[in-house]
């Protein structure tokens, strides 16, 4: 981790701040530091002996956090993610997580997540999923041991990500696209002022990301990604032809610096590469041949055929009831057919009926809040 110097702390010694954004200045750094810390005094305070550790994740926590200039200050773009480990998770008082939170969003611009509270077993049953991986990978340890992490979680979280993750991926950030699409009709309501940009360009860096997943070429670190991304793309050439670089080498820029990328961007064309993106990796995945998303669509195959083993059935009968579906397969099986096609044909009849439940379905599955409209 890149480090600097503040100088005398109260003790004498040296004090050393972590980088969160290796492009922002020492002050900034220095500055998100004062704020992390704040949160972690409070934590502290509030949890008291049954707190383990604070882990700070995200861009900030891999030292690659966003700044953006507003009136020739810097200032944070991204949200400030942290992973609360405790001993018994029963004693955490939600409510005065909740008072944390609210009240260091008051004091920045910056929205303040907590995980639901971990403990030590969890953490070492924690599954190869991307976002663990990067979490892992890429972190801050605020308040707890250094190695809190390392120490229990299991060494192939780290390893190389499943062809899936790249998959799972896609399903997100498309969604998210699917999302500023029916906003940009009318069809939402509008969830802030740079939903619609962010998700596009989110959506953009995820092409890539899924790419590099499926030829096992990904690693957490932005810094690179550009580098190993353009060699893929020369290596094959239906990568190539994809023609994702140009988006990739912005989405990238757009991560770290989003004030700087004023470039007019299409959401209908981010739609339709992203179904083409979308299907050859399925393609690579299941080596076997679509002609189109339709195809696609009808092929009666299970898409994540570890989540309908016997142990999940009763599972996905309550998921799939309460979101309005029926059957024992779970429901996110329903959003890889429908939303390929949703990206990339917005103009079919229907589209904002089936656009409206494909988004429904992934919101519920996700935990995300489902607005009236």
């Amino acid at each position: 981790m890149e480090r600097f110097s503040l100088g005398p702390s109260v003790g004498g010694d040296t004090m050393t701040v972590p980088s969160y954004a290796y492009h922002g200045s020492e002050e900034f750094n220095a500055r998100f530091h004062d704020t992390v810390q704040a949160v972690a005094k409070d934590v502290e305070e509030a949890l008291g002996d049954n707190l383990l550790g604070l882990v700070l994740g995200g861009g900030y926590g891999r030292g690659e956090g966003a700044v953006i200039n507003e009136a020739g200050v810097e200032q944070p773009y991204n949200d400030l993610d942290f992973l609360l480990v405790v001993q018994h998770p029963g004693d955490v008082d939600q409510a005065t997580i909740a008072r944390i939170k609210t009240h260091h969003e008051t004091l920045t611009p910056l929205h303040v997540d907590f995980t639901q509270p971990m403990t030590v077993q969890d953490l070492q049953k924690w599954p190869a999923w991307l976002m663990w991986h990067d979490f892992l990978n890429g972190h801050i340890v605020s308040s707890g041991d250094p190695q809190l992490l390392h120490k229990h979680v299991p060494k192939s979280v780290a390893g190389t990500l499943a062809p899936i993750e790249a998959c799972r991926l896609l399903i997100n950030r498309g969604a998210g696209l699917l999302w500023a699409m029916r906003i940009d009709r009318g069809l939402e309501n509008k969830e802030d002022a740079d939903f619609i940009k962010r998700n596009y360009w989110k959506c953009a860096l995820a092409l890539g990301d899924a790419l590099l997943i499926s030829h096992d070429s990904y690693a957490t670190s932005y810094r690179g990604r550009d580098k190993r991304f353009k060699e893929l793309s020369h290596k094959f050439a239906d990568i190539s032809e994809l023609d994702i670089v140009p988006f990739y080498d912005d989405a990238l820029h757009f991560k770290f610096s989003p004030h700087e990328v004023t470039k007019p961007f299409d959401i209908l064309e981010m739609g339709v590469l992203t179904s083409r993106v979308f299907l050859y990796i399925e393609q690579r995945r299941f080596k076997r041949s679509w002609a189109d998303h339709q195809a696609y669509a009808k092929w009666k195959g299970l898409r994540e055929p570890e989540e309908h083993v016997p142990s999940k059935w009763t599972r996905n009968l309550y998921k799939a009831y309460r979101l309005g579906e029926y059957g024992w397969r779970y429901p996110i099986e329903s959003v890889y057919r429908a939303l390929p096609g949703l990206l990339y044909n917005t103009k079919r009849p229907g589209w904002e009926h089936e656009s409206d439940r494909c988004l429904q379905l992934w919101k519920g599955l996700m935990g995300v809040p489902i607005n009236e409209h």
